[in-house]
């Protein structure tokens, strides 16, 4: 099957860990010839005024986004929100929380690399992460140039996937908390990449699929990605029929970070078609 996409619902910056600012990136979806974007940074809000006004410069249909973790039967998902009032208080509390978290992580993840034979500046993955959402990606980021790893996921497939001795869970809320904070700031849920993705290091199927994707849907989700990343037209085939399934909105982006690894989709190359952000728009709380 042909897919055209004018939209993407899925892209980072550098408020967390993707590598262009929010006006780099609208520039660049305005290259691309996208109408509808959405920034969804990791645990973060601080990119979207910039991000809103860069997209409003390009003459771009802006959607404020975020993207949660969540608790999982088995691992995690990710969340992602749509349409959310970044100034919400209760959202920018678990926020701010979330923050302080990702931050000691990334502290005692640098301390392991460091104590197990790769040494890394924890003052550069600082300065990489600008102030932003500091994780995992930002660690690669230092281990390329430190000539520890060939790129990004090479860094990840090797030194700080969650089987090697560097790793460090972070902390994770539960989904309900997710959808809730999600709905309460008046926005939409939506399930992310739930299959796995060849591009992303350790991106496996959601384990009992089904199962959570029930319970989501009794928390308050209204959409799953199904034109995601990499998937090919099997996997968007399957995600739809999940969607058609549970009367779900089949959304989808790039997921794109500029990161530079090998088959990384740029924004645009995969996305819903309009059908789906017109559903999202009619879902949208008044």
């Amino acid at each position: 099957m042909d897919y055209s996409f004018r939209s993407d619902l899925h892209l980072h910056t550098t408020h967390s860990d993707g590598r262009l600012s929010p006006s780099d990136l609208m520039a660049l979806c305005y290259e691309r010839g996208l109408m509808t974007v959405s920034v969804t940074d990791h645990d973060t809000t601080s990119g979207i005024d910039e991000c809103e006004a860069a997209a409003n410069k390009h003459d771009l249909d802006f959607i404020p986004g975020i993207e949660f973790g969540a608790k999982a039967i088995r691992g995690e998902i990710h969340i992602l929100g749509y349409f959310i009032d970044p100034n919400n208080h209760a959202l920018q509390e678990v926020l701010s929380d979330l923050q302080e978290d990702r931050k000691t992580r990334a502290e005692r993840m640098v301390a392991l690399l460091c104590q197990t034979g790769t040494p890394l500046s924890w003052d550069r993955v600082s300065e990489l992460a600008r102030g932003g959402s500091v994780g995992r990606p930002h660690i690669a980021q230092a281990l390329v140039e430190e000539g520890h790893a060939s790129h990004p996921k090479d860094a990840f497939d090797r030194l700080i996937n969650w089987k090697a001795p560097a790793y460090v869970a972070r902390k994770l809320i539960q989904p309900r908390e997710a959808v809730d904070l999600i709905n309460g700031s008046g926005g939409l849920a939506v399930l992310a990449h739930p299959l796995e993705s060849r591009a992303k290091s350790g991106r496996r199927e959601i384990y009992e699929l089904e199962t959570t994707l029930a319970s989501l849907v009794d928390f308050g989700i209204v959409g799953i990605e199904a034109y995601y990343g990499d998937y090919s037209n099997d996997q968007i085939e399957r995600v739809i029929t999940l969607a058609n399934k549970y009367g779900l909105v089949p959304c989808g982006g790039s997921d794109y970070h500029a990161a530079g690894n090998p088959i990384e989709p740029e924004p645009g190359e995969i996305g819903p078609p309009v059908e789906s952000i017109e559903l999202l728009k009619s879902l949208k709380p008044i």
